[in-house]
């Protein structure tokens, strides 16, 4: 069996470093996805907690047909509150999928980094071992020239 050349053996290496370069994007795109998710759903929180609070206003108003009671209001303030925590924590999710995004990004960056970087050593290991074929059959094509030119010049002697 006959002996692997480096660029063969690397171009294992180089597979790998491809199959993780791939593996970094998919955890890239599902952090962007993940994230956009996240920004969505906060902005959900805010657009609802701004229409409860202006919908309360027009209840509480003076051209509203009734007062609301105290318990009505206490009530409010408790939904109200427990909208502002839902939206801090939502906020605190977006800005944990903020962080893994870039976490995302910057071990994609890495694995495609170092792909891009074995490639280029399986291209010039190529580009050696041809140019050392080359070498050999040059040689080898100039012994044999030598070899004939010395034997009809031996033969004209």
């Amino acid at each position: 069996m006959m002996k692997q050349k480096p660029s063969q053996r690397l171009q294992t290496v180089l597979k790998l470093a491809q199959i993780k370069e791939q593996q970094a994007a998919g955890q890239l795109a599902d952090s962007i996805r993940n994230l956009s998710a996240q920004q969505q759903q906060e902005q959900q929180f805010t657009i609802y907690k701004r229409e409860y609070s202006e919908q309360f206003k027009h209840v509480g108003s003076e051209s509203g047909s009734e007062r609301i009671s105290a318990s009505q209001l206490a009530n409010y303030q408790r939904f109200y509150g427990s909208l502002e925590a839902a939206g801090n924590t939502q906020h605190e999710q977006v800005e944990l999928a903020s962080q893994q995004q870039e976490q995302a990004r910057t071990q994609w960056q890495q694995q495609h980094s170092r792909q891009k970087n074995m490639g280029k050593l399986v291209d010039q290991k190529r580009q050696q071992e041809e140019s050392e074929i080359e070498k050999k059959l040059q040689r080898e094509q100039d012994d044999r020239v030598t070899y004939v030119w010395g034997d009809q010049l031996e033969s004209r002697k």
